[in-house]
This record gives structure tokens, C-alpha cells and sequence, in this order.
């Protein structure tokens, strides 16, 4: 998995970085709602993706069983 800046087009979890110097990326699940993507962060603010300027690594899947 590569950080890329193409904003997510799928939905599920994905890693965020405000910039390549960014120290602490999260943790965001990204969803569709009325034809906009949104991510939602874990304290529970959704903001619209492509107001969001870093960059993204995902969607991660989940491990196998």
C-alpha cells in the first residue's frame, strides 16, 4: 500500500496524512452520502473528502481468517 493524493472513491477504512511530513496519520472510514464521499473521524466529525488536501492509503482490507 503507497500514500497516493487521489481522494478516496470507494467506501471503507482508509489511512490519512495531512503532508509527507505528517508524524501521526489516522484512522478515517470513508462513506458515501448523497453522491459525496465523506470520511469520519473517530471523534465522531465527518468532513467532505475533497476538502481534505493530504493524502490517502487504502481502502485496507480485512486480515483473513
Amino acid at each position: 500500500m503507497m500514500w497516493a493524493t487521489a481522494k478516496p472513491m470507494v467506501p471503507g477504512w482508509y489511512w490519512y496524512r495531512a503532508s509527507e511530513d505528517d508524524a501521526d496519520p489516522a484512522m478515517a472510514y470513508v462513506y458515501e452520502f448523497w453522491g459525496h464521499m465523506n470520511a469520519v473521524w473517530s471523534n465522531g466529525k465527518s468532513v467532505h473528502v475533497v476538502e481534505l488536501p493530504g493524502q490517502w492509503a487504502g481502502p485496507l482490507t480485512p486480515p483473513e481468517r
